[in-house]
């Protein structure tokens, strides 16, 4: 649960004051002993003359009784009382303790997140620069360079888009931890934001030796989908990349849409390492990486799939993780949308 939610959920907790726990036992004595009067001096003769039985009991007796009855009855919810009003007062010291290290860590929570989106922004601004004189050596506008230094460029270039990617997943998850993505809904057509992300993959996965292939099942025009442009193909080039990443050579990975009655239905599957069936939940946990050490194969920060959950559901969307080890995993997104109306029509 995250930290915001569950501090505002103690804050919203009632807690039973100490002089209204007296007042509560005080109150019940009193009816107790009320019930008791009321019994023994107007009820129980009737009663007993109703159906016959002996009735020679004097006043004292009465009273006797009245007092007995107050006194077992006081002895049996006081001590208890006086156990219960220490339980709640530790309890409700314990709460207020507890309240106190949430909003502790709410707060620094948020200061950490700030922090990474500022230091996000101050990196970005010379790596870009490093990346625009990478750009700009390999144009070669002062005279042609020799193949290694050429090459050199290459790298620098290649090494700083890299960087800019991750920096960029980080200022993204410190976004979404301190406030709520923005986001802009409209219709959009997925099959011009399969095309985008094809071509921005496909590299990627030439390099890997990996099978790309992007299919929709509309009976006739195009599929539309309730979303933001931008986040929604974000979020799928971050499940394409991991796809191919956590893949083997020879390979693949398919994406498939399928339109529903009000909903969009897309799945990611590949062919890759998959995920035992308890690593599922700490994937989507930000910064954590299941695959650590100093041999690790994968490289990145761990907050691919994190940051793709949040997109998803900021855009008011779902998101479900099946995966097998050695089998691969198969990843559904569920958006509003469904086939253009005009297309339904005809």
């Amino acid at each position: 649960m995250p930290l915001k939610k569950l501090a505002s959920e103690l804050d919203n907790t009632p807690w039973i004051s100490g002089w209204r726990l007296v007042a509560l036992f005080l109150t019940t004595i009193a009816m107790v002993t009320t019930v008791s009067s009321i019994y023994e001096f107007w009820l129980e003769r009737p009663i007993y003359v109703h159906y016959g039985w002996p009735y020679d009991e004097t006043l004292n007796e009465k009273l006797r009784y009245v007092l007995q009855a107050t006194a077992y009855t006081s002895v049996a919810i006081i001590g208890p009382a006086i156990l219960l009003f220490r339980s709640i007062g530790q309890l409700g010291h314990a709460h207020k303790k507890l309240l106190t290290a949430l909003h502790a860590a709410q707060s620094a929570n948020v200061a950490k997140s700030q922090f990474l989106a500022n230091m996000s922004h101050e990196l970005r601004t010379p790596l870009n620069a490093v990346i625009g004189f990478a750009d700009l050596m390999g144009t070669e506008p002062f005279g042609p360079l020799l193949p290694r230094y050429k090459g050199y460029a290459a790298d620098i270039r290649k090494a700083g888009l890299h960087l800019l990617d991750v920096i960029n997943d980080v200022l993204d998850i410190s976004k979404a931890e301190t406030v709520e993505f923005s986001v802009h809904m409209s219709d959009v057509d997925l099959g011009k934001v399969f095309a985008e992300v094809e071509t921005l993959a496909a590299g990627l996965a030439l390099d890997a030796s990996i099978a790309l292939r992007f299919e929709t099942t509309a009976n006739s025009g195009p599929i539309m989908v309730s979303a933001d442009r931008i986040r929604l193909k974000q979020a799928l080039l971050n499940l394409v990349s991991n796809g191919i990443k956590f893949n083997n050579a020879g390979g693949s990975v398919t994406v498939r849409a399928f339109a529903e009655a009000g909903t969009v239905r897309i799945e990611i599957q590949d062919t890759g390492i998959g995920m035992k069936p308890g690593e599922i939940a700490t994937a989507f946990q930000p910064f954590i990486q299941l695959h650590t050490g100093h041999s690790r194969k994968y490289e990145g920060t761990g907050l691919g799939l994190p940051l793709t959950k949040k997109l998803i559901e900021a855009m008011k969307g779902s998101i479900a993780v099946h995966s097998a080890v050695g089998v691969g995993s198969r990843i559904t997104i569920t958006l509003s949308g469904g086939a253009n109306d005009v297309a339904r029509a005809a």
